[in-house]
Protein backbone atom coordinates (compact mmCIF):
# COMPACT_ATOMS: atom_id res chain seq x y z
CA UNK A 1 0.00 0.00 0.00
CA UNK A 2 1.44 3.00 -1.05
CA UNK A 3 1.63 5.80 2.43
CA UNK A 4 1.21 9.18 2.07
CA UNK A 5 4.81 10.39 2.08
CA UNK A 6 6.12 8.13 -0.53
CA UNK A 7 2.94 9.38 -2.80
CA UNK A 8 4.33 13.53 -2.12
CA UNK A 9 8.01 12.24 -2.19
CA UNK A 10 6.91 10.46 -6.41
CA UNK A 11 5.38 13.49 -6.75
CA UNK A 12 8.41 15.40 -5.95
CA UNK A 13 10.53 13.71 -8.80
CA UNK A 14 8.09 13.93 -11.15
CA UNK A 15 7.82 18.00 -10.96
CA UNK A 16 11.75 17.54 -11.31
CA UNK A 17 12.13 15.46 -14.09
CA UNK A 18 9.22 17.60 -15.73
CA UNK A 19 10.84 20.56 -15.04
CA UNK A 20 7.43 22.37 -14.11
CA UNK A 21 8.41 24.10 -10.61
CA UNK A 22 5.45 23.68 -8.25
CA UNK A 23 3.28 22.92 -11.38
CA UNK A 24 0.29 20.25 -11.26
CA UNK A 25 -0.51 18.90 -14.57
CA UNK A 26 -4.17 17.50 -14.69
CA UNK A 27 -3.10 13.88 -14.59
CA UNK A 28 -1.16 14.48 -11.24
CA UNK A 29 -4.45 16.35 -9.73
CA UNK A 30 -6.33 13.42 -10.89
CA UNK A 31 -3.78 10.25 -9.15
CA UNK A 32 -3.96 12.82 -5.99
CA UNK A 33 -7.85 13.08 -6.10
CA UNK A 34 -7.65 9.20 -6.50
CA UNK A 35 -5.17 8.38 -3.51
CA UNK A 36 -7.22 10.80 -1.02
CA UNK A 37 -10.41 9.00 -2.33
CA UNK A 38 -8.60 5.51 -1.32
CA UNK A 39 -8.11 7.13 2.14
CA UNK A 40 -11.43 8.50 2.67
CA UNK A 41 -13.30 4.87 2.09
CA UNK A 42 -10.99 3.34 4.34
CA UNK A 43 -11.55 6.24 7.07
CA UNK A 44 -15.23 5.09 6.35
CA UNK A 45 -14.21 1.59 6.95
CA UNK A 46 -12.14 1.70 9.62
CA UNK A 47 -12.75 4.67 11.89
CA UNK A 48 -16.86 5.79 10.96
CA UNK A 49 -18.18 2.28 10.60
CA UNK A 50 -21.88 2.62 10.66
CA UNK A 51 -21.33 5.72 13.13
CA UNK A 52 -22.93 7.72 10.46
CA UNK A 53 -22.68 8.02 6.15
CA UNK A 54 -19.79 9.27 4.60
CA UNK A 55 -19.44 9.98 0.92
CA UNK A 56 -16.12 9.69 -0.90
CA UNK A 57 -16.11 11.92 -4.09
CA UNK A 58 -13.45 13.27 -5.94
CA UNK A 59 -14.94 17.20 -5.60
CA UNK A 60 -15.15 16.76 -1.58
CA UNK A 61 -15.39 14.06 1.05
CA UNK A 62 -18.88 14.55 3.08
CA UNK A 63 -18.82 12.84 6.65
CA UNK A 64 -22.41 13.02 8.34
CA UNK A 65 -23.52 13.38 4.71
CA UNK A 66 -27.27 12.48 5.18
CA UNK A 67 -27.31 14.10 8.08
CA UNK A 68 -29.40 17.13 6.67
CA UNK A 69 -32.07 15.20 4.92
CA UNK A 70 -33.71 13.54 8.77
CA UNK A 71 -32.34 16.99 10.99
CA UNK A 72 -32.99 19.76 8.55
CA UNK A 73 -36.21 22.14 8.76
CA UNK A 74 -36.27 25.63 6.81
CA UNK A 75 -39.15 26.57 9.21
CA UNK A 76 -37.16 25.58 12.60
CA UNK A 77 -33.80 27.61 10.86
CA UNK A 78 -36.06 30.56 10.36
CA UNK A 79 -37.30 30.39 13.58
CA UNK A 80 -33.48 30.83 15.15
CA UNK A 81 -33.56 34.21 12.84
CA UNK A 82 -29.80 34.00 11.78
CA UNK A 83 -27.46 31.60 10.82
CA UNK A 84 -24.09 31.92 12.59
CA UNK A 85 -20.81 31.68 10.48
CA UNK A 86 -17.24 31.05 11.81
CA UNK A 87 -13.54 31.03 10.33
CA UNK A 88 -11.23 28.71 12.20
CA UNK A 89 -7.70 27.95 11.42
CA UNK A 90 -7.52 24.84 13.92
CA UNK A 91 -3.65 24.72 13.27
CA UNK A 92 -3.58 21.30 12.36
CA UNK A 93 -5.37 18.54 14.44
CA UNK A 94 -4.21 15.41 14.70
CA UNK A 95 -0.40 15.82 13.63
CA UNK A 96 2.57 15.40 16.55
CA UNK A 97 3.40 18.82 16.73
CA UNK A 98 0.10 20.08 17.92
CA UNK A 99 -0.30 16.84 19.43
CA UNK A 100 -1.31 18.23 22.89
CA UNK A 101 -4.75 19.82 21.78
CA UNK A 102 -7.81 19.69 23.81
CA UNK A 103 -9.81 18.28 21.17
CA UNK A 104 -13.50 18.02 23.34
CA UNK A 105 -12.79 21.74 24.19
CA UNK A 106 -12.12 22.69 20.94
CA UNK A 107 -14.96 21.67 20.06
CA UNK A 108 -17.19 23.33 22.39
CA UNK A 109 -15.37 26.34 20.83
CA UNK A 110 -17.28 25.71 17.21
CA UNK A 111 -20.43 24.25 19.06
CA UNK A 112 -21.40 28.21 19.26
CA UNK A 113 -21.75 28.48 15.41
CA UNK A 114 -23.44 26.52 12.30
CA UNK A 115 -20.99 26.95 9.70
CA UNK A 116 -17.34 26.83 10.21
CA UNK A 117 -14.72 27.59 7.51
CA UNK A 118 -11.84 25.26 8.69
CA UNK A 119 -8.22 25.68 7.42
CA UNK A 120 -5.05 23.71 8.30
CA UNK A 121 -6.76 20.25 8.66
CA UNK A 122 -4.24 17.55 7.90
CA UNK A 123 -4.80 13.76 6.89
CA UNK A 124 -3.00 11.36 8.99
CA UNK A 125 0.85 11.45 8.81
CA UNK A 126 3.73 10.67 10.71
CA UNK A 127 3.57 7.78 12.77
CA UNK A 128 -0.40 7.66 12.80
CA UNK A 129 0.44 6.81 9.26
CA UNK A 130 2.44 3.83 9.53
CA UNK A 131 0.20 2.62 12.46
CA UNK A 132 -2.89 2.51 9.71
CA UNK A 133 -1.02 1.07 7.15
CA UNK A 134 -0.11 -2.12 9.30
CA UNK A 135 -3.53 -2.07 10.97
CA UNK A 136 -5.04 -2.30 7.48
CA UNK A 137 -2.68 -4.79 6.42
CA UNK A 138 -2.87 -6.80 9.39
CA UNK A 139 -6.89 -6.62 9.43
CA UNK A 140 -7.01 -7.68 5.42
CA UNK A 141 -4.24 -10.49 6.05
CA UNK A 142 -5.29 -12.15 9.12
CA UNK A 143 -8.22 -13.86 8.63
CA UNK A 144 -6.29 -15.79 5.83
CA UNK A 145 -3.21 -16.92 8.49
CA UNK A 146 -6.32 -16.99 10.70
CA UNK A 147 -7.53 -19.79 8.11
CA UNK A 148 -4.44 -21.94 7.39
CA UNK A 149 -3.64 -21.96 10.87
CA UNK A 150 -7.09 -23.89 11.54
CA UNK A 151 -6.58 -25.91 8.32
CA UNK A 152 -3.23 -27.23 9.39
CA UNK A 153 -4.48 -27.89 13.48
CA UNK A 154 -2.13 -24.94 14.54
CA UNK A 155 -1.02 -24.72 17.88
CA UNK A 156 -4.37 -23.63 20.03
CA UNK A 157 -2.47 -20.85 21.98
CA UNK A 158 -1.57 -19.26 18.63
CA UNK A 159 -4.84 -19.22 17.19
CA UNK A 160 -6.45 -17.53 20.39
CA UNK A 161 -3.70 -15.43 20.17
CA UNK A 162 -4.24 -14.20 16.20
CA UNK A 163 -8.42 -14.03 17.01
CA UNK A 164 -7.55 -11.99 20.13
CA UNK A 165 -4.95 -9.55 17.86
CA UNK A 166 -7.35 -9.22 15.37
CA UNK A 167 -10.47 -8.14 17.55
CA UNK A 168 -7.77 -5.65 19.22
CA UNK A 169 -6.71 -4.48 15.88
CA UNK A 170 -10.25 -3.22 14.63
CA UNK A 171 -9.91 -0.30 16.91
CA UNK A 172 -6.58 0.59 16.53
CA UNK A 173 -7.30 2.68 13.22
CA UNK A 174 -6.48 6.09 13.99
CA UNK A 175 -8.96 8.82 12.94
CA UNK A 176 -7.56 11.95 11.23
CA UNK A 177 -8.27 15.28 13.45
CA UNK A 178 -10.72 17.08 11.68
CA UNK A 179 -12.98 13.43 12.38
CA UNK A 180 -11.85 13.23 16.10
CA UNK A 181 -13.58 16.96 16.47
CA UNK A 182 -16.37 15.93 14.54
CA UNK A 183 -16.73 13.12 16.51
CA UNK A 184 -16.35 15.29 19.71
CA UNK A 185 -19.28 17.80 17.79
CA UNK A 186 -21.48 15.11 17.01
CA UNK A 187 -21.59 14.11 21.17
CA UNK A 188 -23.02 17.98 21.30
CA UNK A 189 -24.94 17.86 18.42
CA UNK A 190 -25.74 14.30 16.34
CA UNK A 191 -26.55 17.15 13.47
CA UNK A 192 -22.87 18.00 12.96
CA UNK A 193 -21.33 17.01 9.59
CA UNK A 194 -18.44 17.97 7.91
CA UNK A 195 -17.66 18.92 4.20
CA UNK A 196 -13.86 18.46 3.35
CA UNK A 197 -11.45 19.23 0.60
CA UNK A 198 -10.63 16.16 -1.46
CA UNK A 199 -7.10 16.04 -1.38
CA UNK A 200 -4.29 18.05 0.40
CA UNK A 201 -1.72 20.55 -0.95
CA UNK A 202 0.79 22.28 -0.12
CA UNK A 203 3.61 25.03 -1.04
CA UNK A 204 6.20 22.59 -1.77
CA UNK A 205 5.76 19.07 -2.74
CA UNK A 206 7.70 17.43 0.41
CA UNK A 207 5.69 20.26 2.92
CA UNK A 208 2.50 18.28 4.57
CA UNK A 209 -0.56 18.54 2.67
CA UNK A 210 -3.39 21.11 4.55
CA UNK A 211 -6.62 20.58 3.69
CA UNK A 212 -9.93 22.75 4.05
CA UNK A 213 -13.21 22.16 5.29
CA UNK A 214 -16.74 23.00 6.18
CA UNK A 215 -17.94 21.94 9.71
CA UNK A 216 -21.70 22.60 9.78
CA UNK A 217 -25.43 21.71 12.07
CA UNK A 218 -27.19 19.92 9.60
CA UNK A 219 -30.41 21.03 11.85
CA UNK A 220 -29.67 24.68 10.50
CA UNK A 221 -28.02 24.98 7.40
CA UNK A 222 -27.81 22.68 4.39
CA UNK A 223 -25.56 22.06 1.59
CA UNK A 224 -27.26 22.54 -2.00
CA UNK A 225 -26.15 22.46 -5.53
CA UNK A 226 -23.29 24.85 -6.54
CA UNK A 227 -23.85 26.05 -10.30
CA UNK A 228 -20.20 26.29 -10.66
CA UNK A 229 -19.50 23.14 -9.46
CA UNK A 230 -21.82 21.40 -11.40
CA UNK A 231 -21.44 22.86 -14.53
CA UNK A 232 -17.14 21.47 -14.19
CA UNK A 233 -18.09 17.99 -12.63
CA UNK A 234 -16.36 14.99 -13.69
CA UNK A 235 -17.93 11.16 -13.91
CA UNK A 236 -16.05 10.40 -11.15
CA UNK A 237 -18.24 13.37 -8.49
CA UNK A 238 -21.01 13.71 -6.51
CA UNK A 239 -23.90 15.96 -6.41
CA UNK A 240 -21.89 19.38 -6.84
CA UNK A 241 -22.78 20.87 -3.32
CA UNK A 242 -18.52 21.78 -3.11
CA UNK A 243 -15.47 21.53 -5.35
CA UNK A 244 -12.43 23.21 -5.55
CA UNK A 245 -13.03 25.88 -8.24
CA UNK A 246 -12.12 25.83 -11.83
CA UNK A 247 -8.86 27.70 -12.25
CA UNK A 248 -8.16 27.20 -15.94
CA UNK A 249 -8.62 29.45 -19.09
CA UNK A 250 -12.22 28.65 -19.66
CA UNK A 251 -13.31 29.99 -16.19
CA UNK A 252 -10.80 32.50 -15.52
CA UNK A 253 -9.52 33.68 -18.74
CA UNK A 254 -6.13 32.39 -18.15
CA UNK A 255 -4.69 29.24 -16.40
CA UNK A 256 -3.95 30.44 -12.98
CA UNK A 257 -3.77 27.33 -11.05
CA UNK A 258 -0.32 27.40 -10.57
CA UNK A 259 -0.28 30.86 -8.57
CA UNK A 260 -1.73 29.05 -5.67
CA UNK A 261 -0.12 26.78 -3.00
CA UNK A 262 -3.26 25.93 -1.91
CA UNK A 263 -6.34 26.62 -4.18
CA UNK A 264 -9.51 27.56 -2.31
CA UNK A 265 -12.62 25.36 -1.85
CA UNK A 266 -16.23 26.11 -2.26
CA UNK A 267 -19.64 24.77 -1.51
CA UNK A 268 -23.02 26.10 -1.25
CA UNK A 269 -25.48 26.41 1.41
CA UNK A 270 -28.75 27.21 2.33
CA UNK A 271 -30.28 28.25 6.18
CA UNK A 272 -34.04 29.62 5.98
CA UNK A 273 -34.23 31.93 3.21
CA UNK A 274 -30.69 32.60 2.91
CA UNK A 275 -28.44 30.37 0.53
CA UNK A 276 -24.97 31.67 -0.42
CA UNK A 277 -21.35 30.26 -1.57
CA UNK A 278 -18.99 29.85 1.09
CA UNK A 279 -15.32 30.15 -0.16
CA UNK A 280 -12.46 29.57 2.41
CA UNK A 281 -8.51 29.12 1.92
CA UNK A 282 -5.43 29.23 3.72
CA UNK A 283 -3.22 31.61 1.25
CA UNK A 284 0.61 30.74 1.35
CA UNK A 285 3.00 32.46 4.00
CA UNK A 286 6.19 32.29 2.25
CA UNK A 287 6.73 33.76 -1.10
CA UNK A 288 9.20 31.53 -3.06
CA UNK A 289 12.70 33.65 -3.79
CA UNK A 290 13.28 30.97 -6.94
CA UNK A 291 12.90 33.85 -10.06
CA UNK A 292 11.26 30.82 -11.96
CA UNK A 293 8.78 30.84 -9.46
CA UNK A 294 8.30 34.03 -8.80
CA UNK A 295 7.53 34.67 -12.40
CA UNK A 296 5.48 31.86 -12.27
CA UNK A 297 3.18 33.24 -9.79
CA UNK A 298 2.96 36.79 -10.89
CA UNK A 299 2.58 36.63 -14.35
CA UNK A 300 -0.79 34.97 -14.81
CA UNK A 301 -1.72 37.28 -11.69
CA UNK A 302 -0.43 40.77 -12.25
CA UNK A 303 1.49 40.29 -15.68
CA UNK A 304 4.90 40.77 -14.60
CA UNK A 305 7.55 38.60 -13.42
CA UNK A 306 9.07 40.47 -10.29
CA UNK A 307 7.48 41.83 -7.67
CA UNK A 308 9.18 45.03 -7.51
CA UNK A 309 6.85 45.59 -10.62
CA UNK A 310 3.71 45.43 -9.00
CA UNK A 311 3.07 48.28 -6.94
CA UNK A 312 3.42 50.08 -3.39
CA UNK A 313 2.79 47.68 -0.28
CA UNK A 314 4.28 44.56 -1.55
CA UNK A 315 7.00 42.97 -0.73
CA UNK A 316 9.45 40.07 -1.33
CA UNK A 317 7.42 38.46 1.93
CA UNK A 318 4.36 39.01 0.87
CA UNK A 319 3.81 39.27 -3.00
CA UNK A 320 2.51 35.51 -3.58
CA UNK A 321 -0.14 36.22 -0.43
CA UNK A 322 -1.07 38.87 -2.65
CA UNK A 323 -1.44 37.12 -5.56
CA UNK A 324 -3.28 34.54 -4.27
CA UNK A 325 -5.99 36.57 -2.54
CA UNK A 326 -6.24 38.55 -6.05
CA UNK A 327 -7.15 35.47 -7.74
CA UNK A 328 -9.68 34.49 -5.10
CA UNK A 329 -11.06 37.59 -5.63
CA UNK A 330 -11.54 37.68 -9.51
CA UNK A 331 -12.52 34.06 -8.90
CA UNK A 332 -15.13 35.08 -6.70
CA UNK A 333 -16.47 38.28 -9.09
CA UNK A 334 -16.46 35.49 -12.05
CA UNK A 335 -18.56 33.36 -9.91
CA UNK A 336 -21.43 36.21 -9.09
CA UNK A 337 -21.30 37.11 -12.75
CA UNK A 338 -21.57 33.65 -14.54
CA UNK A 339 -23.82 32.53 -12.22
CA UNK A 340 -27.46 33.26 -10.34
CA UNK A 341 -25.96 33.07 -6.35
CA UNK A 342 -25.09 37.03 -5.52
CA UNK A 343 -24.25 36.12 -1.74
CA UNK A 344 -20.47 35.07 -2.89
CA UNK A 345 -18.64 35.06 0.67
CA UNK A 346 -15.14 34.34 1.88
CA UNK A 347 -13.66 33.23 5.44
CA UNK A 348 -10.23 32.17 5.64
CA UNK A 349 -6.65 33.28 6.64
CA UNK A 350 -4.87 34.91 4.24
CA UNK A 351 -1.59 35.68 5.98
CA UNK A 352 -2.19 39.70 4.82
CA UNK A 353 -3.33 42.60 7.44
CA UNK A 354 -6.75 44.77 7.33
CA UNK A 355 -4.80 48.05 6.73
CA UNK A 356 -2.36 46.81 3.72
CA UNK A 357 -2.46 49.44 1.13
CA UNK A 358 -3.31 47.32 -1.51
CA UNK A 359 -6.52 45.89 -0.59
CA UNK A 360 -7.85 48.65 -1.97
CA UNK A 361 -6.96 47.84 -5.46
CA UNK A 362 -7.79 44.43 -4.90
CA UNK A 363 -11.32 44.75 -3.93
CA UNK A 364 -12.37 46.74 -7.20
CA UNK A 365 -12.03 43.51 -9.08
CA UNK A 366 -15.38 42.63 -6.76
CA UNK A 367 -17.40 45.60 -7.35
CA UNK A 368 -19.46 46.42 -3.86
CA UNK A 369 -16.97 44.40 -2.04
CA UNK A 370 -14.86 44.96 1.78
CA UNK A 371 -12.85 43.33 3.86
CA UNK A 372 -14.05 42.52 7.39
CA UNK A 373 -11.93 42.08 10.95
CA UNK A 374 -9.19 44.29 11.47
CA UNK A 375 -8.72 43.02 15.34
CA UNK A 376 -5.58 40.80 15.75
CA UNK A 377 -6.25 37.09 14.97
CA UNK A 378 -3.12 35.38 15.70
CA UNK A 379 -0.94 34.38 18.55
CA UNK A 380 2.03 35.89 20.34
CA UNK A 381 3.97 34.06 22.56
CA UNK A 382 5.83 36.10 24.12
CA UNK A 383 4.59 38.17 26.88
CA UNK A 384 6.49 41.40 26.01
CA UNK A 385 8.78 42.49 22.86
CA UNK A 386 12.28 43.14 22.85
CA UNK A 387 11.54 47.12 23.52
CA UNK A 388 9.37 45.86 26.59
CA UNK A 389 6.42 47.00 25.10
CA UNK A 390 3.55 44.02 25.68
CA UNK A 391 2.30 41.87 22.84
CA UNK A 392 -0.80 41.60 24.87
CA UNK A 393 -0.81 37.85 23.37
CA UNK A 394 -1.57 38.74 19.89
CA UNK A 395 0.14 39.71 16.68
CA UNK A 396 -1.41 39.71 13.26
CA UNK A 397 -4.82 40.26 11.61
CA UNK A 398 -4.73 37.55 9.28
CA UNK A 399 -7.89 35.83 9.26
CA UNK A 400 -10.88 37.66 7.01
CA UNK A 401 -13.84 37.43 5.76
CA UNK A 402 -14.97 39.23 1.84
CA UNK A 403 -18.26 40.05 0.94
CA UNK A 404 -20.52 42.83 -0.75
CA UNK A 405 -22.84 44.25 2.36
CA UNK A 406 -25.21 45.17 -0.01
CA UNK A 407 -25.32 42.14 -1.80
CA UNK A 408 -25.47 40.24 1.37
CA UNK A 409 -27.19 42.50 3.23
CA UNK A 410 -28.12 39.58 5.77
CA UNK A 411 -25.35 39.54 7.06
CA UNK A 412 -24.76 43.10 7.98
CA UNK A 413 -26.81 44.99 11.20
CA UNK A 414 -27.93 48.02 9.10
CA UNK A 415 -24.34 49.97 8.58
CA UNK A 416 -22.20 47.88 10.29
CA UNK A 417 -20.68 44.50 10.17
CA UNK A 418 -21.33 42.09 12.53
CA UNK A 419 -18.16 40.15 12.57
CA UNK A 420 -16.21 39.35 15.59
CA UNK A 421 -12.84 37.83 17.38
CA UNK A 422 -13.13 35.57 19.74
CA UNK A 423 -10.22 35.70 22.37
CA UNK A 424 -8.81 33.17 24.03
CA UNK A 425 -7.76 35.27 26.66
CA UNK A 426 -11.37 36.62 28.13
CA UNK A 427 -15.04 34.98 28.82
CA UNK A 428 -15.37 31.19 29.35
CA UNK A 429 -12.05 30.34 26.94
CA UNK A 430 -9.75 32.37 29.41
CA UNK A 431 -11.95 30.19 32.43
CA UNK A 432 -11.73 27.17 30.90
CA UNK A 433 -7.79 27.20 30.70
CA UNK A 434 -7.41 28.96 33.86
CA UNK A 435 -8.93 26.31 35.92
CA UNK A 436 -8.30 23.41 33.77
CA UNK A 437 -4.18 24.37 33.07
CA UNK A 438 -2.90 27.51 34.04
CA UNK A 439 -0.27 27.13 36.69
CA UNK A 440 1.66 30.91 36.82
CA UNK A 441 1.23 33.53 39.23
CA UNK A 442 1.08 36.76 36.29
CA UNK A 443 1.20 39.53 39.02
CA UNK A 444 4.43 38.40 40.42
CA UNK A 445 7.48 38.59 38.50
CA UNK A 446 10.47 36.98 40.53
CA UNK A 447 14.19 37.29 39.49
CA UNK A 448 16.32 33.93 39.19
CA UNK A 449 13.66 32.29 40.68
CA UNK A 450 13.86 28.03 40.85
CA UNK A 451 11.04 25.84 39.85
CA UNK A 452 12.18 22.17 40.70
CA UNK A 453 11.56 19.17 38.88
CA UNK A 454 10.74 21.24 35.50
CA UNK A 455 12.29 21.18 31.91
CA UNK A 456 14.55 23.42 30.71
CA UNK A 457 16.18 23.63 26.76
CA UNK A 458 20.45 23.49 25.69
CA UNK A 459 21.70 25.90 23.50
CA UNK A 460 20.24 23.81 21.20
CA UNK A 461 16.76 24.02 21.66
CA UNK A 462 16.59 20.25 22.95
CA UNK A 463 14.94 18.91 25.97
CA UNK A 464 17.29 18.71 28.96
CA UNK A 465 16.49 18.11 32.41
CA UNK A 466 17.41 20.69 34.87
CA UNK A 467 16.31 21.70 38.11
CA UNK A 468 18.43 25.01 38.17
CA UNK A 469 16.03 27.08 35.55
CA UNK A 470 15.42 30.53 35.65
CA UNK A 471 11.49 31.77 35.48
CA UNK A 472 9.88 34.89 35.26
CA UNK A 473 7.01 33.91 37.61
CA UNK A 474 6.10 31.80 40.52
CA UNK A 475 3.55 29.15 40.29
CA UNK A 476 0.29 29.70 41.90
CA UNK A 477 -0.73 27.48 45.27
CA UNK A 478 -1.83 24.01 44.12
CA UNK A 479 -0.25 24.25 40.81
CA UNK A 480 2.22 21.30 41.53
CA UNK A 481 -0.77 18.83 41.84
CA UNK A 482 -3.08 20.46 39.47
CA UNK A 483 0.11 19.90 36.37
CA UNK A 484 1.22 16.22 38.07
CA UNK A 485 -2.69 15.13 37.49
CA UNK A 486 -2.89 16.18 33.75
CA UNK A 487 0.56 14.69 32.84
CA UNK A 488 -0.53 11.30 34.64
CA UNK A 489 -3.39 11.59 32.56
CA UNK A 490 -1.80 12.17 29.72
CA UNK A 491 0.61 9.22 30.73
CA UNK A 492 -2.15 7.20 30.89
CA UNK A 493 -3.40 8.10 27.55
CA UNK A 494 0.02 7.66 25.41
CA UNK A 495 0.21 4.15 27.20
CA UNK A 496 -3.43 2.85 25.67
CA UNK A 497 -2.16 3.93 22.33
CA UNK A 498 -1.92 0.70 20.31
CA UNK A 499 0.03 -0.17 17.58
CA UNK A 500 0.51 -4.11 15.25
CA UNK A 501 4.31 -5.39 15.44
CA UNK A 502 5.41 -8.45 13.69
CA UNK A 503 1.76 -9.52 13.52
CA UNK A 504 0.95 -8.83 17.43
CA UNK A 505 -0.96 -5.95 19.01
CA UNK A 506 1.89 -4.36 21.69
CA UNK A 507 2.01 -1.22 22.96
CA UNK A 508 3.43 2.08 20.74
CA UNK A 509 5.73 3.41 22.43
CA UNK A 510 7.00 5.87 19.58
CA UNK A 511 8.63 8.58 21.28
CA UNK A 512 6.79 8.18 24.60
CA UNK A 513 9.75 9.77 26.96
CA UNK A 514 9.78 13.02 24.10
CA UNK A 515 5.68 13.45 24.48
CA UNK A 516 6.07 13.81 28.10
CA UNK A 517 8.51 15.82 28.08
CA UNK A 518 7.25 17.93 25.56
CA UNK A 519 3.68 18.05 27.23
CA UNK A 520 4.95 18.94 30.45
CA UNK A 521 7.29 21.97 28.92
CA UNK A 522 5.05 23.37 26.09
CA UNK A 523 1.87 23.11 28.26
CA UNK A 524 2.90 23.76 31.84
CA UNK A 525 6.30 25.30 32.53
CA UNK A 526 6.62 27.26 29.45
CA UNK A 527 3.79 29.37 31.03
CA UNK A 528 6.56 31.11 33.74
CA UNK A 529 9.00 32.48 30.94
CA UNK A 530 8.11 35.70 29.37
CA UNK A 531 9.22 34.29 25.71
CA UNK A 532 6.51 31.52 26.12
CA UNK A 533 3.75 33.54 28.25
CA UNK A 534 1.07 32.40 25.46
CA UNK A 535 2.29 29.38 24.45
CA UNK A 536 -0.39 27.34 26.55
CA UNK A 537 -3.55 28.48 24.46
CA UNK A 538 -1.52 27.73 20.86
CA UNK A 539 -0.95 24.03 22.54
CA UNK A 540 -4.23 23.84 23.69
CA UNK A 541 -6.55 24.92 20.90
CA UNK A 542 -4.83 26.87 18.07
CA UNK A 543 -2.48 29.67 17.45
CA UNK A 544 -5.47 31.73 15.59
CA UNK A 545 -8.74 32.80 17.08
CA UNK A 546 -12.05 31.91 15.61
CA UNK A 547 -13.83 34.70 13.85
CA UNK A 548 -17.20 35.27 13.33
CA UNK A 549 -20.33 36.77 12.01
CA UNK A 550 -24.18 36.23 11.88
CA UNK A 551 -26.43 36.29 8.63
CA UNK A 552 -30.14 36.83 9.34
CA UNK A 553 -32.22 33.67 7.33
CA UNK A 554 -35.68 34.82 7.85
CA UNK A 555 -35.91 37.72 5.88
CA UNK A 556 -36.36 37.85 2.09
CA UNK A 557 -33.03 36.01 0.03
CA UNK A 558 -31.53 39.28 -2.04
CA UNK A 559 -30.87 37.03 -5.30
CA UNK A 560 -34.74 37.37 -5.17
CA UNK A 561 -34.90 40.93 -5.64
Amino acid sequence: MLKLGQFIQLIFISVLLTNLAFAVTDQEDFERRVFYKEKCLEIEKYSVGSAFSVDCFHNYHHFNSKAHSSHYSATSARAQKKLKIAEYNLWHPGSLRSGFKDIPFVAQIIEQWDLVAATELLPVIGRDEENNNEVVEFLENGPNLLKELMKTDGNEEQIKELKDNLEQAKNLYRAPGYLKILFELRKLDKSWALILAPRGEASEPTHVQEMVGFFYRSSVVRPIVNEHCDEFKSQYDGKAIACIPNLKKEFMGRDVRNVFSRRPFIANFESGNFDFTMVTSHVIFTSPDEEDRMAEILKPSFGVSTYEDIGTGITKETYARVAESKIIIEMMNNLREYYYEEDIIYGGDMNLNHGNGFWADLLKLFPGADIFISEATTISQPRFLSSGTPTNGVSNDFDHFIFDPKKSSECMSGSKDTTEVHSYYTGKIQKYIKDEYLIRDPAEIVIDAIVEDVLALDENENEVDDDKEDYDYSMIPGAKIKMENKIDAFEKELKKLKTIKNGKVVWDDYRFDEKMNFFKRRVFTDQLKNRFYYRVYSELISDHFPVSMSCKNNGTDDDEN
